[in-house]
């Protein structure tokens, strides 16, 4: 693991001890995807989605989540699938925001498809233009797989009463152990 992620995860690790939230805001996020490569962003992506995909398979058609993160999977090994990727994707979106379950379990779909957008676009942010203290976007096609997965794992938003704020930030450090182990 390089200086600069190792610098990062530590940081990280500081803001979730003192946040009451439990969060890792999205500019640290963007910092640790910029000393990652493609392939790692993808595969953390992946890993999120999976990490919180229980929670929608205990409730629902567990098929869902595995063919979109089989398709992810597809798609990083193979750039060529990217549009059939991000067909599948606008579908399974379309699909979620007409299903009826638990937040966890909606969120941890969302993180599926966000995880999918990923393996066909890589997670978007511009690694110029960094600001560590970036909040999260407030458009929800705009959040990143990690973002849904910390949401079902707390069980909701983050602004959300019912949200756990200890079960958030076990997410985020379980995260931030996640991108230092994908970079041996």
């Amino acid at each position: 693991m390089n200086n600069e992620l190792q610098t990062l995860i530590t940081r990280g690790r500081d803001i979730l001890a003192n946040d009451p939230d439990g969060h890792l805001p999205l500019g640290i996020r963007q910092a640790i995807w910029a000393t990652l490569d493609r392939d790692k962003r993808v595969r953390l992506a992946i890993a999120s989605a999976r990490r919180v995909a229980p929670s929608w398979n205990a409730e629902l058609r567990p098929a869902f989540t595995a063919d979109l993160l089989e398709a992810a999977e597809v798609a990083l090994s193979d750039p060529s699938e990217a549009d059939e990727a991000r067909e599948l994707a606008d579908e399974a979106w379309t699909t979620l925001l007409d299903v009826t379950g638990s937040d966890r379990a909606i969120l941890a779909g969302f993180a599926t498809v966000a995880a999918l957008i990923a393996a066909a676009m890589d997670e978007q942010f511009d690694a110029n233009d960094l600001d560590l203290s970036r909040i999260e976007e407030e458009d929800p096609e705009s959040r990143d797989a990690a973002a849904y997965a910390a949401m079902s794992a707390a069980g909701g938003e983050l602004a959300a009463d019912e949200a756990d704020p200890e079960a958030r930030r076990e997410f985020w450090n379980w995260w931030l152990n996640e991108a230092a182990a994908i970079t041996r």
